[in-house]
């Protein structure tokens, strides 16, 4: 049994018949030479370099549709210009801060300084990207008092909801998408298939399945999108479910919670210890003890899911034990964007899941997979930092074609820590192997 083998057969799957929904095929890299990177101070700076040109890209695409999609129109309403024009000079204000990072600590690189430029740089990014959902909160809220005469900043959302929604960045275009399918202009395929991915992937059920519906009058749905229209009443019903859990854990305000110092950003994690308790005990056990340090995201899937957490980088590894799986619980949490679930093997022979078989790997949901409910323990989701999982690199470093490539460079956690438990002993129950 090769550990996560299930969950790879189940994102294959799940991959089969995706729609256009892509993200634009990034420039070819230039050839690297040398050794691979023999540090983690020369993994960040490999990084930095990447980084740096994609920030610069982002500055001046954003500068430019600014320029030519995103300009008032003379007779706009003084009000509502000034709250538009002063959201959209914060957001460029913020996206030169964080370029000024890069370009400060890459041509005066101080080793010492990794883990504040590093801290540095995800706050810059963080305030960024508030500042982006500042704007276009902004923006939908123009278009919406008129559609006709604002069509600039139409397109200039149009533009957006297709290249975010292809990245699986969904949270700063959600009002975006909404505001554009409630309009009355004449949508193409493309943007009512990234407004539904949008709906889907924000738990706004009813903008997705309205999407799906009105392109299905259009085109001949592809399997992945017939799929997805399929599951929505379903999903409406799980994530009612959901929000009574999610009520139930404000309201006792007792779930531990983790939180991942990414080289894109921190992520908090809140821990589902009642409907998981064995898994929760387990992965703060390898928090607490150093083991998700400078573990590589080595599984990137669009629309699917980021997989860290292989002690190899290359998803072979493991903790040296395997733990029991709740997944089939009666009040198991189901896969929604955000979620994490625990990978687990498959029987070699039967192709079946294997329940008990999870141990450190993890997956981090883009989005809900209502094929996974039930079949992998869902232990936590992401509470603050959920726009990153759109900005981790996509590849698969089991595919040795892949690992071998050194154009490859995965993001990677950086450092975890527990900042809040429940007052007593975190350690696994194991099924098979040892604790370390």
């Amino acid at each position: 049994m090769l550990l996560g083998s299930y969950s790879m057969q189940q994102l294959a799957t799940a991959q089969e018949g995706t729609s256009k929904v892509t993200a634009d095929k990034p420039a070819e890299p230039s050839k690297s030479s040398g050794e691979p990177a023999a540090t983690f101070t020369e993994l960040l700076r490999n990084r930095d370099a990447q980084d740096l040109q994609q920030q610069q890209q982002a500055q001046n695409s954003a500068a430019f549709r600014a320029k030519y999609y995103g300009v008032l129109p003379e007779g706009t309403d003084p009000t509502l210009a000034q709250e538009y024009n002063s959201a959209f000079q914060k957001f460029r204000d913020s996206l030169t801060f964080v370029r000024e990072h890069y370009l400060r600590h890459h041509v005066a690189w101080d080793v010492s300084s990794d883990e504040q430029r590093l801290r540095d740089f995800t706050k810059a990014s963080f305030d960024s990207h508030e500042n982006l959902k500042a704007w276009t909160q902004q923006m939908a809220k123009v278009y919406a008092t008129d559609p006709a005469k604002f069509g600039g900043i139409g397109n200039l959302m149009e533009e957006m909801v297709l290249k975010e929604a292809a990245a699986d960045r969904f949270e700063a275009i959600a009002p975006l998408a909404k505001v554009l399918f409630d309009s009355d202009a004449k949508h193409s395929n493309e943007l009512l298939e990234a407004i539904a991915y949008t709906g889907y992937a924000m738990n706004d059920f009813d903008l997705s399945e309205a999407a799906l519906i009105k392109l299905a009058q259009q085109i001949k749905l592809p399997p992945r999108l017939q799929v997805m229209l399929e599951e929505t009443a379903e999903l409406k019903a799980k994530w009612e479910r959901e929000l009574k859990f999610r009520e139930a854990d404000a309201a006792s305000n007792t779930n531990p919670r983790v939180r991942l110092f990414t080289n894109r950003g921190e992520i908090e994690i809140e821990l589902f210890e009642d409907q998981a308790p064995e898994a929760v005990a387990n992965f703060v056990f390898l928090v607490e003890r150093g083991f998700y340090k400078r573990k590589l995201f080595f599984r990137v899937v669009e629309h699917l899911a980021a997989q860290t957490g292989c002690d190899r980088g290359d998803g072979q590894g493991n903790a040296g034990y395997t733990i029991p799986g709740e997944m089939q619980r009666e009040d198991h949490r189901d896969v929604f964007r955000g979620s994490l679930l625990f990978a687990v093997g498959s029987n070699e022979e039967t192709k079946e899941p294997e329940l008990d078989s999870a141990s450190s790997q993890f997956l981090m949901a883009m989005m809900p997979q209502p094929h996974l409910d039930g079949k992998m323990t869902v232990f936590g989701r992401i509470v603050t930092g959920e726009q990153w999982l759109g900005t981790f690199a996509r590849m698969d470093l089991s595919d040795e074609k892949q690992k071998k490539d050194k154009n490859n460079k995965p993001d990677f956690i950086i450092d975890a820590t527990v900042i809040k438990k429940r007052d007593h002993k975190y350690v696994p129950k194991i099924v098979a192997g040892r604790l370390p």
